[in-house]
């Protein structure tokens, strides 16, 4: 279980609020049997988040589930697939999500995340994306 504070500066869009907080619980399972272990996790988000927050948050909170599958081919490193429900609120429908990436785990605390990421079209049908490209991530946790 966890919360996330988001804030955005978008412009234009003055019927939502700048900022809100998400919250989730998310349950995992390690499968050791297998020849390489595999990461099962699959979570429910709670979430005001238009477009994730890019495009401000709606005066409502939506529910939207979300899955992991990881394999760890070798110690330290993670290949894995990710997809996420896109919220939908009374006037806007967020896009769907889904993400195939890469990490090396430095450290217990350093992780350097590579990942293609596909959050939807922007705008299509009523849809709201943020559109597809590659990302690159350092994540610290203390």
């Amino acid at each position: 279980m966890g919360a996330i504070y988001k804030q955005t500066s978008a412009s234009g869009l003055t019927d939502r609020d700048p900022s809100a907080w998400d919250y989730y619980a998310v349950a995992s399972k390690t499968i050791t049997q297998l020849p390489i272990p595999v990461l099962l996790s699959a979570g429910v988000l709670s979430t005001r988040g238009v477009a994730t927050g890019v495009l401000g948050f709606d005066h409502d909170r939506r529910f939207s589930w979300f899955g992991n599958i990881d394999f760890i081919p070798i110690k330290q490193v993670v290949i894995g697939f990710e997809y996420k429900q896109g919220a939908r609120f009374q006037d806007v429908t967020n896009a769907d999500y889904f993400n195939v990436h890469a990490a090396w785990l430095v450290n217990k605390s350093l992780s350097l995340i590579g990942a293609y990421v596909n959050a939807g079209d922007s705008h299509e049908g009523g849809v709201v994306g943020l559109g597809s490209g590659l990302v690159l991530s350092i994540q610290y946790a203390f």
